[in-house]
């Protein structure tokens, strides 16, 4: 790693990768390890290696497939995982190459609507697998930074390849980004959505609860989104899709990390705040600092604010 810190604003590989690679004859299994001549290699694999997957070694593939695209992650787990290690890596392939040999992904992932829906805006063919498989020739698309870095590479090439052409926010436009209701994949982060709803409202902010909304929902409501405030979660990654220049980003005092922070300078929003609503938050509180910060001009140039409470 570049950098001798534990925790960094932002981490890169101190030797730079390439995303796209290649590997022959790979036996790629159903929880998605790529194996070739007896050895489970990290850079063929979907998740990182642990003792568990050596000794999974597979047994004969059930079926061999000439061509075929394998990902390279961290983390499989949750939305924000697929967009961050999966579709990051995809629209630079796609912008670089033009098309992709069938993408292999394991059967319980390819379920996932999400996956689906994004594959399809992408314009890529996938198979599913239950069951370990040979593939010939594999080109292999390799993560390029550590954990959720986005970079502004990245953010352009997603926007491309996705075919996004945000609708301009009407001026003074604000919405909120609620998890309230919400049942995540991963951890489960307590917020007060109660209070913080309340809040946003008395501020004359809109709010949009994340709990099944589709993205023809999310695009429906660019017009309403020059300023966001969004709980921390992968529901910010629908910043992609608007003309934001603001966000408000708002975390319990048990975690936050900076990968929105990171994708929204990607996207060119640079007036950005981070607000930690705590146990002793009230909702007058909240509800003043947001005014106040509404009835600010909106700052292209500020470094980042972040603010407990």
């Amino acid at each position: 790693m570049a950098g001798t810190e534990f925790n960094q604003y932002r981490l890169k590989y101190d030797i730079p990768r390439n995303v796209i690679g290649s590997a022959s004859n790979v036996i790629y299994t159903a929880k998605g390890m790529g194996w070739v001549n007896g050895r489970l290699e990290r850079r063929l694999s979907f998740q990182e290696v642990n003792l568990k997957h050596l000794l999974d070694k597979p047994s004969r593939p059930a079926r061999r497939l000439e061509r075929g695209t394998i990902l390279q992650a961290q983390t499989p787990k949750t939305f924000g995982d697929w967009m961050s290690e999966h579709v990051s890596s995809l629209a630079i392939a796609l912008n670089r190459l033009g098309t992709l040999d069938p993408l292999i992904l394991p059967s319980h992932w390819l379920a996932k609507p999400y996956v689906k829906r994004d594959l399809a805006r992408l314009g890529i063919e996938a198979i599913a697998i239950d069951e370990p498989v040979e593939i010939a020739q594999a080109t292999v698309l390799s993560k390029t930074r550590p954990g959720h870095y986005w970079t502004a590479a990245e953010t352009d090439n997603l926007r491309k390849a996705l075919k996004v052409a945000p609708k301009p926010a009407r001026p003074g436009s604000a919405v909120y980004l609620s998890r309230l209701g919400e049942k995540g994949e991963g951890p489960q982060r307590q917020m007060n959505n109660t209070l913080i709803e309340a809040a946003m409202m008395a501020a004359g902010v809109s709010i949009i609860r994340t709990a099944g909304r589709s993205l023809e929902e999310y695009l429906a409501a660019a017009g309403n989104a020059e300023t966001v405030f969004a709980d921390h979660g992968s529901a910010m990654y629908n910043l992609v899709y608007w003309q934001t220049k603001r966000v408000v980003e708002l975390h319990s005092p048990d975690y936050w990390d900076g990968s929105f922070l990171m994708f929204a300078d990607g996207l060119g929003i640079h007036d950005y705040h981070v607000w930690m609503v705590g146990e002793t938050m009230t909702v007058d509180a909240l509800r003043n600092r947001a005014v106040y910060l509404l009835e600010k001009p909106i700052d292209h140039n500020q470094a980042p604010i972040m603010l407990a409470g």
